[in-house]
C-alpha cells in the first residue's frame, strides 16, 4: 500500500523547499496519495525502474538539487547526491545502493561513469565506465548492469544483427558489465 501512495508521489506543484509532505485520499480510487516533494522540477523514476530501497524504508527521486532520498515513515525529504549532471538510474534488489549515471542521456555516444551512492551514509563510489550507449538496469543481485552499446562504426554480422560487446571484468567492484547493441532490420 505504501507503494502505492508514493506511485503519485512526486508532483509538480506549489514551490516550497522544506514542507511536510502533502495527502490526501484520491475520490476515484480511494487511495491515499502522498505528495513528497513540492519542488518545481521534482520527477520520479518510470514505473519499471525500482526507486525503493529493498526494506522499503526509503524511496529516491530527482529533485532540482539533485538526487533525492525520502524516508517513508517520516516523509522527510534530504539530498543523497548533488554531483552536477548526475542523473538517477534505479536502487539495487539486494543492497542500499542508489546507481546513478554521471552525465544526461544524449546518444552522443561519449563515454560516462555508472555510479553508486550508499543511502545510508552517502557514500559514492564508481562501479564502471560505459564507452557509450546507455545503462537501463542491473540484475538481482547487482552483478551486471544492462545496457545498449552504441559502437563506433557498426559492423554487422551475416545475420544482420551488431556484434555483442564482450563482458568486461570491473576487477574493482567486482561488476561485470555486458553491454549489447539494439537488432538491425527485424
Amino acid at each position: 500500500m505504501r507503494y502505492l501512495a508514493a506511485i503519485a508521489a512526486i508532483t509538480l506543484a506549489i514551490p516550497a523547499a522544506a514542507q511536510p509532505a502533502k495527502e490526501w485520499v484520491d475520490p476515484l480510487t480511494g487511495h491515499r496519495v502522498v505528495q513528497v516533494s513540492r519542488e518545481p522540477g521534482s520527477v520520479n523514476l518510470y514505473f519499471h525502474q525500482n526507486s525503493y530501497l529493498p526494506q522499503g524504508d526509503k524511496m529516491v527521486f530527482l529533485g532540482p538539487k539533485g538526487i533525492m532520498i525520502a524516508d517513508l515513515k517520516t516523509w522527510a525529504v534530504k539530498p543523497l547526491v548533488t554531483q552536477k549532471g548526475a542523473v538517477l538510474l534505479f536502487t539495487g534488489h539486494k543492497t542500499r545502493n542508489v546507481y546513478f549515471a554521471s552525465r544526461g542521456r544524449d546518444d552522443s555516444g561519449k563515454p560516462f561513469d555508472v555510479m553508486a551512492a550508499d543511502a545510508d551514509t552517502g557514500k559514492v563510489r564508481k562501479i564502471a565506465t560505459v564507452p557509450g550507449g546507455w545503462i537501463g538496469s542491473i540484475n538481482a543481485d547487482e552483478t551486471l548492469l544492462l545496457g545498449r552499446s552504441r559502437p563506433r562504426s557498426c559492423r554487422c554480422a551475416p545475420t544482420g544483427r551488431w556484434r555483442a560487446a564482450t563482458a568486461r571484468r570491473i576487477r574493482r567492484a567486482s561488476t561485470t558489465i555486458a553491454p549489447t547493441g539494439p537488432t538491425v532490420g527485424r
